[in-house]
């Protein structure tokens, strides 16, 4: 991996982790609602329901988005980005560069998917 791919990737992981930030801040704001000692009917209280398990899900994978883009920012300080987290084998360099926060290699991530 070259000098200019790791200052690619550093840019691309350093916007996921604002883009992360960003949603968590984005779902604790959207949460605000009704209050919980509002009266509501039937109606209201499944919208209520939906509304607060997509905020909840939201917030869960910007969580999960946000922990990989450390992850992997760590990794690239520490110049073990690139290496499969689970065979320690060199990811290959496209796999990388398409998706950033990769963690494992071909042949694992498919291992863990069967």
């Amino acid at each position: 991996m070259t000098a200019e791919d790791r200052e690619r990737l550093r840019e691309a992981l350093t916007a996921t982790e604002g883009a992360a930030r960003a949603a968590l801040a984005d779902a604790a704001s959207d949460h605000a609602g009704p209050a919980d000692d509002c009266v509501l009917d039937a109606a209201d209280e499944a919208e209520r329901t939906t509304r607060s398990q997509g905020i909840a899900d939201r917030a869960r994978h910007a969580r999960e988005e946000l922990r990989l883009a450390d992850e992997a920012l760590g990794r690239l300080d520490d110049g073990g980005y690139g290496t499969c987290v689970s065979c320690g084998r060199p990811i290959d360099r496209e796999r990388v560069l398409a998706l950033p926060l990769v963690r494992h290699c071909i042949d694992c991530a498919e291992a863990a998917r069967r």
